[in-house]
């Protein structure tokens, strides 16, 4: 039948596949649409189909009469005698046609009446009996053609359920809303105008600009987005709209542009997330960032006031909070240690005055005992000193933690600089061409090395690596660490000159930048080259 196999071809060929597509909306309505016309089509060509098959069953049944009628003439003309016979046999003859044309009649009204069941029972081999064949085989199809019909109108009432179970999960998660190809609303769900704040009516008709900015919807840019979805183009990603009373929503949703059963699109729904709190929360994020950045950023600059001011809200606020307060407590700690520092070279001055007294006055016992006093102040001031600096370390993880890199407060401490101090003093100030010395080949150059031979090259190289390894642990300048492991290396590599040339480096950029707190050694120009002779 080709009704039935143009059902087949819609519910097959378009609802089945518009369902697996995710197109439960217009699957819904092609079924409803055109699928409901093919079936229509297909009742009325089994009606019309019974109403030939009546029709044949009434022509025959009128046929058989005319023949019957005939043959009564014809044996009334031929055998007047024996009409008696005739009608008791032409009588037995309708009887019996009657009844066989009548249970055909029967079946065919059955049939036509939706009873699909109903069968004729006529099992003669005549003209009669073919006509009751013929209406069974078709009762047969029609009963086969009305459980597929059954089973796909099951399978397609499961489907929609389905579909619309699964739409109603998405309406109640997500903000959905519904746009004509124009941009103005359709519909919109409960979740969408909780989020922007409206009611159904304030929108339903309103192009989708009112939702956006003004300089936006004025844009060449969002006349394309409304051609791109035209197109048949989805779109995503995250997006600013404005909600009533002009609130700011942010909002990370889909445009999906929808197909007819024709493969034209005629709407377009949007699925939305409300991700404003998240978005708010990241502002404040990168705004805290930029701050802490630019407090600590000056603290490497040495500019201790730069203080965090932004409000911020729980570990934002807390994290502010900690930062400020190391920038108060360096500020003090700093302070603490200038302070001390001061005390010391104010005591190594007195302890270089008091051995001047006692070189010329060593009879004077009151001078040695004030001197010994003046001295042990002086340690008693570098003891203290030293506390305080170590005491300065606490710092450093926090600076590392949040800026990234170290900041050097406390790096070029004493005992780096004195054992690289002790170093330059025990390597000669080699006069040859910076090759390898043979000092301790040649006997006769030993007085020229003020005293130093190989052996106390090498001790000074070891002084050399102790320096180095304090100060890699206490964070000393970067280029300072370099010189010192060039020194090393040039020191094991028996280029002493070298050696005391880097190490001399080494010191210029532990004193760089100490300014006031700087030692006494950072001084002596003769250890320590002049500002800007630091070694390349």
């Amino acid at each position: 039948m080709v009704a039935l196999g143009e059902y087949r071809a819609v519910r097959e060929g378009q609802v089945l596949k518009l369902v697996i597509a995710g197109n439960q909306d217009e699957a819904v309505v092609v079924m409803k649409g055109e699928g409901a016309k093919k079936y229509k089509a297909v009742v009325e060509s089994i009606n019309n189909l019974v109403a030939i098959k009546r029709q044949i069953a009434q022509d025959k049944y009128e046929n058989s009469l005319a023949t019957f009628m005939t043959a009564q003439n014809v044996l009334i003309a031929s055998c007047v005698g024996g009409i008696a016979l005739s009608l008791l046999f032409g009588w037995l003859v309708a009887r019996f046609m009657a009844r066989n044309l009548g249970n055909v009649l029967v079946t065919a009204q059955a049939l036509g009446g939706g009873n699909l069941s109903a069968r004729s029972s006529v099992m003669t081999q005549d003209e009669i009996g073919t006509l009751a064949n013929a209406f069974n085989q078709m009762g047969d199809a029609l009963q086969k053609a009305s459980g597929e019909l059954q089973t796909m109108m099951q399978q397609a009432k499961a489907q929609a359920a389905e579909i619309n179970g699964i739409t109603d999960a998405i309406g109640k998660a997500q903000a959905v809303i519904e746009f004509n190809l124009d941009g103005t609303v359709q519909t919109a769900n409960d979740n969408f105008l909780a989020t922007l704040g409206y009611q159904l009516g304030e929108i339903k008709g309103q192009h989708h600009r009112m939702f956006c900015d003004s300089a936006y919807t004025s844009s060449s840019e969002y006349a394309a987005f409304w051609q791109k979805l035209n197109r048949g183009e989805f779109d995503a990603g995250v997006y600013r709209r404005i909600g009533k009373g002009g609130k700011d929503v942010w909002i990370q949703a889909s445009y999906n542009p929808i197909l007819d059963a024709n493969g034209k699109v005629y709407k377009v729904v949007k699925f939305a997330t409300d991700i404003t709190a998240q978005k708010k929360a990241q502002a404040e994020l990168e705004a805290c960032m930029a701050e802490a950045q630019q407090s600590l950023g000056a603290m490497a600059q040495g500019d201790l006031t730069h203080a965090m001011a932004g409000t911020y809200q729980g570990e934002l606020e807390k994290m502010k909070s900690s930062i400020n307060a190391a920038l108060t407590n360096l500020s003090s700690t700093i302070a603490t240690v200038r302070d001390a520092v001061d005390g010391v070279s104010s005591g190594a001055e007195q302890i270089t005055k008091g051995n001047e007294d006692l070189s010329q006055r060593t009879s004077e016992q009151a001078s040695s005992v004030y001197t010994v006093i003046q001295y042990r102040a002086a340690l008693a001031h570098h003891d203290v000193a030293e506390e305080i600096m170590k005491s300065c370390l606490w710092a450093i993880p926090l600076i590392v933690m949040l800026l990234g890199s170290f900041v050097p407060v406390c790096a070029a401490d004493d005992e780096v600089i004195t054992l690289t101090t002790e170093a330059v003093k025990d390597l000669s100030p080699y006069p040859g061409n910076g090759k390898r010395s043979t000092a301790y080949e040649q006997p006769e150059w030993t007085g020229r090395f003020w005293g130093a031979d190989y052996r106390q090259h090498r001790k000074a190289t070891v002084k050399l690596k102790a320096a180095l390894d304090q100060a890699r642990q206490t964070g000393a300048p970067k280029e300072a660490i370099v010189k010192l492991e060039e020194a090393v290396e040039a020191g094991e590599s028996g280029y002493h000159k070298d050696a005391r040339l880097r190490a001399q480096g080494a010191l210029a950029h532990l004193c760089k930048g100490m300014a006031g707190t700087a030692p006494l050694v950072c001084k002596d120009e003769e250890l320590v080259p002049k500002s800007g002779v630091i070694l390349p």
